[in-house]
């Protein structure tokens, strides 16, 4: 499958890919965003949820404390009337008129407290003998009640029937201790009051909690009281799944292989606990209907993205295309298939520097041709300048031959320099070794002095580098500066000296040529530095052969076939030589065979 992917994505165009690869995000990102926000959407549910239970909970604890405050209050406004305590310190004997009397005078006294709470069928006193003072009551038993309490709750007892109530409506006792008041704090008795257990199921009966969840309510010692709800599961099964004590917490239970959230509140006047169960099916559907809700908003963005994003990709992609077709016009040999793009985007940037690309091409294309067509024009002119190639070479041997015929060496001596200098100017080589080159200078020179007479030059060649003459040098360019030397500066002073220096760096070779003539004006050096800097030199295709040959190959032809061949870092400079006369120094690349070697830094 991965390779499938790969291919396909090998293979595809540009304008696919950019469809694919942003549907692809787009779907991620609102796939993350799904699903953070289903996750986001169950926490906040469950913690509204919870927060909501919990409030409901306390509300109804609130509610039911509400009751035992009252009745707690009740008993602590009973405790010092005096019959109460008279009561509790007299010896009871049913038959008798005084505890007739004195049970009336009790009897009065609580019904003044109680006839006004409707919720409290029943207030009676026990004294220590555990005998009920209350003719109604006689011969009824006491009921439990645990006075032990650790967390300092209530002393109630568990829900009991109450035989003074025809219908035997259930009960729930809560008991004070009532001590004297006027024997130093001694305990006399309880006063016992009795709480109908309807008001206690009205408070449940009030909840409405979401989700179909159910009610129970737990005593202190973890006994059922009451529960509201629907679910078939008895209370056993309920008290088997819960934790005890009760967590801080809300916990997951399960009962019946059914999963129930469960919360609990607990009151710390009667330490009874409210818990309450949530079933997880409802709070799941809860969840389905908002993720409902959240998956149609999903697919609405993803189809509103999706229109929206073709007209992006196709504002990026018809640039591209209107590129590729240029560039396979440039293919085709068509540099004017300029794109023409106006919007104020990074593609502008782009398009430019691919318009401005063509035109340099263009630019070089035209440079290049100018180069090749002015490098072929500067050998022609070199070979030009040189004497009439064959028949003066056909002429040259046979005054050689004569010469040696009739012994003449002197005419023989000049005939061979003047052969190998026509020799020369009749190869095809645009290179030689600067050996050859001082071999032509050489030939060249005798000849003058053949003409001149010996004392003419003092001619004088020094080499730092043993190895600097294997080196390759364009054709005519050390000979025809010596014969500058000699024309324009020895022979109009009558005789000189001309030396020649050559130096090899560690990529290129210094060749300094040194005369003591009549040398010329700085005003003049520096007008002809500035021609061979910027490489002036005139191609002189339509000019006469007088001009051609008054021309010759000089310094302005030497420079430029040095910096077309090489670089503008190369070429020739002039200078005043401190001896008199001018100072040639010619640059060119250390090279042992036509291209540059490897530690060339020329491009």
């Amino acid at each position: 499958m991965r390779s499938v992917f790969k291919k396909y994505l090998h293979i595809t165009s540009l304008r696919r890919k950019m469809i694919l690869s942003f549907s692809a995000l787009l779907i991620s990102a609102l796939a993350i965003l799904q699903a953070a926000n289903t996750y986001q959407t169950y926490t906040v549910l469950e913690e509204n949820l919870s927060d909501s239970v919990h409030e409901s909970l306390r509300l109804g604890l609130s509610n039911i404390d509400y009751f035992f405050e009252d009745i707690n209050n009740l008993a602590s406004g009973i405790l010092p009337e005096t019959p109460i305590q008279n009561a509790l310190t007299e010896k009871i004997e049913y038959n008798s008129l005084e505890t007739k009397s004195l049970l009336r005078s009790v009897e009065q006294t609580i019904k003044r407290y109680s006839s006004t709470r409707p919720y409290i069928p029943k207030v009676y006193l026990v004294n220590l003998d555990n005998q009920i003072l209350d003719n109604s009551l006689q011969g009824m038993v006491v009921p439990i009640i645990n006075e032990d309490t650790d967390n300092g709750s209530l002393n109630l007892s568990d829900i009991h029937d109450a035989p003074y109530i025809s219908q035997h409506i259930p009960v729930i006792s809560f008991a004070k201790n009532i001590y004297s008041l006027y024997s130093g704090n001694k305990k006399l008795g309880r006063l016992i009051i009795d709480l109908d257990t309807r008001v206690i199921n009205q408070v449940l009966y009030d909840f409405s909690l979401p989700m179909k969840g159910e009610i129970f309510l737990l005593d202190n010692k973890n006994k059922l009281l009451s529960r509201s709800g629907t679910y078939s599961f008895n209370e056993q099964a309920f008290l088997d799944a819960v934790t005890y004590p009760f967590p801080s917490m809300d916990e997951t239970i399960s009962i019946n292989h059914e999963k129930f959230l469960c919360l609990t509140e607990t009151s710390a006047l009667t330490g009874w606990t409210f818990c309450a169960l949530i079933p997880y099916h409802m709070f799941a559907q809860s969840i389905i209907i908002q993720m409902s809700l959240t998956l149609i908003l999903f697919i609405v963005c993803i189809f509103a993205a999706i229109i929206i994003s073709r007209p992006i990709i196709n504002s990026l992609y018809k640039p591209i295309g209107m590129l590729i077709s240029s560039m396979k016009e440039v293919e085709n040999g068509n540099l004017d298939s300029f794109v023409s793009y106006h919007n104020q985007d990074e593609l502008l940037s782009l398009i430019d520097g691919y318009n401005s690309m063509l035109t340099q091409i263009r630019n070089l294309i035209t440079q290049v041709k100018t180069k090749e067509r002015s490098k072929r024009q500067a050998e022609l002119y070199a070979l030009q300048a040189q004497i009439n190639p064959h028949f003066l070479y056909n002429t040259l041997n046979s005054i050689r031959y004569l010469a040696k015929l009739h012994n003449t060496p002197d005419i023989r001596d000049i005939t061979v320099s003047l052969i190998h200098l026509s020799s020369a100017s009749l190869s095809s080589d645009k290179f030689i070794t600067i050996s050859q080159e001082l071999e032509l200078v050489a030939d060249y020179l005798h000849i003058q002095k053949v003409r001149y007479g010996e004392e003419v030059v003092y001619y004088q060649c020094q080499i730092t580098s043993p190895d600097i003459t294997e080196y390759l040098i364009p054709r005519f360019s050390i000979q025809p500066l010596i014969e500058n030397a000699l024309f324009h500066g020895i022979l109009p002073k009558g005789h000189g000296q001309i030396t020649v220096v050559l130096s090899k760096m560690e990529t290129f070779i210094l060749i300094n040529i040194y005369d003591n003539g009549v040398g010329m004006s700085k005003e003049k050096i520096s007008s002809l530095n500035n021609l061979l800097e910027n490489d002036q030199y005139q191609e002189y295709s339509s000019d006469s052969f007088e001009v051609r040959k008054l021309k010759n190959i000089g310094i302005e032809n030497i420079n430029h076939r040095i910096k077309i061949n090489f670089s503008n870092k190369f070429g020739i400079n002039l200078s005043t030589n401190p001896s008199g006369g001018i100072h040639v120094q010619m640059k060119i690349p250390v090279m042992k065979e036509e291209g540059y070697n490897e530690n060339s830094i020329y491009c």
